[in-house]
């Protein structure tokens, strides 16, 4: 799967996030306890992604969106993103983490079934690997 292929399985919530408001990129950051990344280093987020390295496709009401991706300032994301049947604009939430290290969000911003999901897929051997624009 391509890139450009993961990314459109994120339309509905990244089309979401504004310049303003509670899907705005200050809305969503979450700040990581003793850990000095603010909002800034969110850069122009989902447009500056350059690598997804683990992602789960979503679903309305049934399963989160999720992806773990390398931003292209080298800075390390994880995003999260649900909604009820009804989509975005009616309930949903999103959370952003951003770290200069992959094991700190590994360890900080996922959930123990979010950690597993994604050990799990590296214990198998399919990680995706580099997926960044222009592959």
């Amino acid at each position: 799967m391509s890139f450009l292929d993961i990314i459109e399985k994120f339309y509905d919530p990244f089309s979401c996030i504004k310049k303003d408001g509670n899907f705005s990129i200050e809305g969503i950051f979450r700040p990581l306890y003793g850990q000095p990344e603010t909002s800034e280093d969110c850069g122009g987020f989902p447009f500056n992604i350059y690598d997804v390295i683990w992602y789960q496709e979503g679903e309305n009401r049934q399963k989160d969106w999720i992806m773990f991706c390398q931003l292209s300032s080298g800075m390390y994301a994880y995003y999260s993103a649900w909604c009820d049947n009804s989509g975005f604009e009616c309930q949903g939430g999103m959370s952003l983490y951003v770290s200069a290290s992959r094991k700190i969000l590994i360890e900080m911003a996922m959930t123990d079934d979010e950690r597993s999901a994604y050990r799990e897929v590296l214990e198998i051997g399919s990680q995706m690997g580099s997926l960044h624009l222009g592959s």
